[in-house]
């Protein structure tokens, strides 16, 4: 196989036994596979959390639109990835400090 011969050192496997460990290869894959996207997950919920607690440290007012897409006056900002769009002006970024930025927030000091 392609993908074991990218990872095989030694001369080709063959027989009953190198089919067995092939399975066992791509079975793990498949456990890191979903470990990865379990990651992911986790990284988009704790960014997501953040950058609203970001937003609301600092009295940005938003609506909350659905697939977690927040509205900020002319923008639209997605907290779980970080990118922003304002469809007026076709400006587009990423990061939640950026984003920040170009509304016109002070990142440094939040509101009391």
């Amino acid at each position: 196989m392609i993908v074991s011969s990218l990872f095989h050192t030694g001369p080709a496997p063959s027989g009953r036994g190198a089919l067995f460990e092939r399975m066992i290869f791509m079975g793990d894959m498949r456990e890191v596979g979903l470990a990865l996207r379990a990651r992911q997950r986790e990284k988009k919920e704790h960014n997501y959390r953040s950058s609203k607690a970001l937003l609301d440290a600092r009295g940005v007012k938003y609506i909350e639109k659905p697939n977690r897409q927040l509205m900020v006056g002319d923008y639209n900002f997605w907290p779980s990835t970080g990118a922003y769009y304002n469809p007026k002006t076709g400006k587009k970024g990423r990061g939640v400090r950026n984003f920040l930025r170009e509304i016109g927030v002070s990142e440094c000091n939040p509101a009391e």
